[in-house]
């Protein structure tokens, strides 16, 4: 745990070329990071210190969402990609034939017509705010953790209060995901950002298993994660599933002053206790108190 400047990358990189001087297989590491410009930094960071590209090379870094999405792959050779839809622009026709499904629907039952505050097409203000309300649902696994108790209603002005979520971005939500996985909700049509994530850590969340995954890493012996205070509950569910997975080091670096994607749920406290309370196993906490950036 360090602030800015205190070497927190490289520090990680070192620990990592120590594990490989140890006898480490650079086949057996698997570093997980959230942005591509973090992925980079530490194929840098590596470099500066003198590991050899030739190992560097052979060294797993990956995105979260590049991770989750490998794993989710068929493994079957004529498999096709599942269509990613990066931008809201790509996103936004999906949006609206998800409010007009809600609207449909409503107009059939008519049960919350009075609750329900359907946009007027085009409304780019409703789309932005929906798409930020998914991103937090879906980061903090919000829905999936609510129903833990039961298996109740969902499509109600009471679940939705108890989400802390407007009843009209909830029961687009519902409708987008429906349109997103398919009639059966197991055949994705498409993913937005970090939705592989999502998917992953909601089928784990909800019993999966490593060993159901062809591609999971179960060789894995040096874990590490780079930006640990930008977690979220997704995030950190497919982490705690790789900690109880087969490894022998782990070692994570953060900040928990740098938080930088509160809108999807991250939050300085997988920083703490978090993998001590997954795992039960004892976490050894190392301060770096210098910070090299400031002189």
């Amino acid at each position: 745990e360090a602030n800015a400047g205190a070497a927190k990358t490289t520090t990680l990189a070192l620990r990592m070329a120590e594990s490989w001087q140890r006898g480490t297989a650079p086949d057996a590491f698997l570093a997980l990071v959230h942005t591509d410009t973090a992925c980079l930094a530490l194929h840098a960071a590596l470099r500066k210190i003198g590991v050899p590209a030739a190992v560097r090379q052979r060294m797993r870094i990956a995105t979260f969402e590049q991770f989750c999405t490998q794993l989710l792959a068929d493994p079957g050779a004529r498999a096709v990609p599942v269509p990613v839809l990066a931008t809201p622009e790509q996103l936004r026709p999906h949006v609206w034939q998800a409010v007009q499904q809600v609207e449909s629907s409503n107009a059939l039952d008519g049960r919350w017509q009075g609750a329900l505050q359907l946009p007027s097409q085009g409304d780019s203000g409703f789309v932005e705010e929906f798409l930020a309300v998914a991103a937090r649902l879906k980061g903090t696994l919000a829905d999936e953790r609510l129903r833990e108790g039961g298996d109740g209603p969902r499509a109600t002005p009471a679940y939705a209060e108890a989400l802390g979520v407007d009843f009209t971005l909830w029961c687009v939500f519902l409708a987008s995901e429906r349109l997103r996985r398919g009639a059966l909700a197991d055949e994705v049509l498409f993913r937005g950002p970090h939705d592989a994530t999502y998917d992953l850590a909601r089928a784990l969340h909800q019993g999966a298993a490593p060993a159901d995954y062809a591609r999971w890493p179960l060789q894995v012996r040096s874990l590490c994660v780079d930006e640990m205070h930008d977690m979220n509950q997704a995030t950190f569910t497919v982490l705690a599933a790789l900690l109880n997975s087969t490894f022998s080091l782990f070692c994570g670096v953060g900040d928990r002053d740098q938080v930088l994607f509160g809108r999807s749920g991250a939050d300085a406290r997988f920083l703490q206790d978090a993998v001590q309370d997954a795992t039960g196993r004892a976490v050894l906490r190392l301060p770096l108190t210098p910070s090299h950036r400031f002189g």
